[in-house]
Parts: structure tokens; sequence; C-alpha cells
């Protein structure tokens, strides 16, 4: 009997677990954009060998001992019906209304517009960005909203603006995320 004992109450934690998991699931579906975000963390987390942090904590991952990164990711956006060039669109990298935020690196993650292959450092299917804190106030645009933006065209060969120049200066091939254990913060 003990053992039957043991298995009911299994049992019931077990479906517990589900009915847990399985509203986590529904909230995901209703809100894709947290969805998307948890995909270039968890991208960033697997090339650095970072750990993830529990959800609206001041970063995202922790990498070694005591590098703490940001990362936001971009699906292709296109902003003009009658373009052939597409865009990245990276919110809210400093927190909602720009607050809430402790990191030392962001890393901007964005599916890689294959119209342009030769632009690209690797053959990976997601293009890395990787700036130091100190450098994301010189890349973001005032969010009229929710807080800062950073955007950038995919088609590199019409990029003008300084800042858009910048974040194409920053671009790294996903295997020198590895090295963010290496690097200190300043």
């Amino acid at each position: 009997m003990p053992e039957i004992d043991e298995l009911l109450a299994e049992n019931a934690a077990l479906r517990e677990r589900i009915g847990h998991l399985e509203r986590e699931i529904e909230h995901l579906r209703l809100h894709p954009t947290i969805a998307s975000g948890f995909r270039g963390e968890t991208l960033v987390a697997q090339l650095t060998e970072g750990t993830l942090t529990p959800y609206a904590e001041q970063h995202d991952l922790l990498v070694g001992s005591q590098v703490k990164i940001e990362v936001k990711f971009s699906k292709l956006n296109t902003p003009n019906l009658t373009s052939n060039t597409r865009r990245w669109n990276w919110g809210k990298p400093l927190g909602l209304f720009d607050q809430g935020k402790e990191f030392d690196f962001l890393v901007l993650v964005g599916e890689k517009d294959w119209n342009f292959p030769e632009q690209y450092l690797d053959s990976e299917p997601y293009v890395y960005i990787l700036l130091h804190n100190n450098d994301v106030a010189k890349v973001v645009t005032s969010g009229k909203t929710f807080g800062a933006n950073i955007q950038l065209t995919t088609n590199f060969s019409t990029v003008k603006s300084a800042k858009s120049k910048f974040l194409i200066s920053r671009m790294v091939p996903a295997r020198e995320l590895k090295n963010l254990t290496r690097t200190p913060p300043s």
C-alpha cells in the first residue's frame, strides 16, 4: 500500500507541473515577443556557455563569474512594402522606459537577410553585434512609447548614418562570443 500512496503523490505532483507548463506555453503563445527574445537569449547562452537569469532580471545572462550580458533579438522586418531592403529593430535595450538594465555587454541578434550574404562574417543563420555598455548610447534612438530602440538596415551598402556604421563595425562572428568569458568588464 505505501507504494500506491507514493505513486498517487507523484502523479498529483506531475499533474500540477503539467498544468504549470501548459499555462507557461499559453503565455508564450499569446506574447510572441517574449518567445522571440528567449530565442536570442538561448542562442547567446549556448555560444558563450553562459547561464540564463530569471525573467525580468537586470541582465539576461551571466558568463563566467562576472560578465553580465543583455540580449536583444530581431527578426527581419520590412519597413516599406515597395523596398527590397529589410531592417532589424531591437527594442528597449536599456529596459522599459530606459530603466532597469545593468549589463557589461549588449548582444544584438538578428535573423540574417540572405539577399546580402557577402556582408556577413560567417555562415550562421544569425548576425551578432557586440556592444560594450559604454557604446550603447552611441546607437540608440529615443523611443516615444516604451523606451529606446536600435535599428539597422540589412543592406550595409546603403548605410549612411554614423550610428549604423558603428553598429556594423561591432558585428562579430558567432564563435567570437565565446571570448566574453575572457573579457573583463570595465
